[in-house]
């Protein structure tokens, strides 16, 4: 009977909701039609949440759909910001050379610390990935003939999008064609998560997160596919990491901060911590309205800081649970009487 034992219980992700569907239509939408529609400021503020929004997901990959603590997350968006700020200024400002390795030696980054890491659970695991971002942190400000030191890498040159043989070389330099550098690696990115969270692949994931004694009683050894897992995720945070080097032509150990794990989290939290939209959600809530307290008093810390605290013990699942589950009652049988 033991090779009869199933994980179809805790397999199975749900299916597209028809406000699902129409959100993210809505969406692609929007952002297409934006550099028709709005200006300069609007379209470095929306790539600027894109980027964000992105390495909000990739954390949502490790937190929500993996149920692995690794707050150190942020660490791999620096080594793809790192790899693709050297890369720029010593080799090649070609962004599909420096998208794949930043991309690269992330994921490699979170194998070899998954090997190590995973060995530990919850709480261990937390405090193992946290003493991760003051090794690499400690060794971005020291390392100064390759990192700039404290004050970080600046004059970065503008990537180009270049295919030899093609004549195809744009300089990306304007807020255009960043955004829709951004728009379509972003897009490409969620696509992926999307397709990965469907397979069978990253539904073996979701039973390890609910029912881990089950998925070893199959024959399955769960460390194993979370190594795999959290390379895949530091790949995203990686490209996140490539991409703000693209818009800001600049990098510092800051990238690396444990404030900047603490903001991923934020994001996500915000935004549904089991949702793979709800990390670009949050990160465009907490961008716009942090970018508001800050030109309005410079108090802005104190008060986001209760505002948060407010929003989480009044809603449950984030901004895209609460919406999903306001939907589920108007659509329910007994609203529709």
């Amino acid at each position: 009977m033991s090779d009869q034992v199933s994980i179809a219980p805790v397999l199975g992700a749900p299916a597209a909701r028809p406000w699902h569907k129409a959100a993210i239509g809505c969406a692609v939408a929007a952002a297409c039609a934006a550099p028709l529609l709005a200006g300069p400021s609007l379209m470095s503020t929306a790539s600027a949440i894109l980027v964000l929004g992105l390495f909000a997901m990739s954390m949502t990959f490790l937190f929500g759909f993996a149920g692995l603590p690794i707050i150190g997350h942020a660490v791999f968006r620096g080594i793809g910001a790192y790899i693709a700020a050297v890369l720029s200024i010593r080799w090649s400002t070609n962004l599909f050379v420096i998208l794949f390795l930043a991309v690269l030696g992330a994921a490699l980054a979170g194998f070899l610390f998954a090997l190590v890491a995973l060995r530990a659970r919850q709480l261990q695991l937390m405090m193992t990935s946290i003493a991760f971002v003051g090794l690499i942190k400690a060794l971005a400000e020291q390392l100064t003939g390759i990192t700039g030191g404290d004050d970080g890498l600046s004059g970065i040159p503008p990537f180009h999008l270049a295919i030899a043989g093609t004549g195809l070389d744009v300089t990306l330099d304007t807020p255009v064609t960043l955004y829709l550098t951004t728009l379509i690696v972003v897009g490409l990115s969620y696509v992926a998560m999307r397709v990965l969270l469907a397979s069978p692949f990253g539904q073996l994931v979701v039973a390890v997160r609910d029912n881990e004694t089950r998925v070893r009683a199959i024959g399955i050894v769960p460390r194993h596919i979370l190594n795999v897992w959290v390379s895949i995720a530091s790949a995203f945070a990686g490209a996140a990491g490539a991409l703000h080097v693209m818009l800001y032509n600049f990098v510092a150990p800051s990238i690396l901060s444990l404030s900047a794990c603490v903001t991923g989290l934020i994001m996500m939290v915000i935004g549904g911590d089991r949702k793979l939209m709800g990390g670009m959600v949050g990160a465009a809530v907490l961008f716009l309205v942090q970018d508001e307290l800050y030109s309005i008093t410079r108090h802005w810390s104190l008060i986001l800081g209760l505002l948060l605290i407010v929003f989480v013990l009044a809603t449950k699942g984030g901004i895209v649970g609460t919406v999903e589950r306001l939907w589920r009652r108007s659509t329910s049988p007994e609203c529709r009487r």
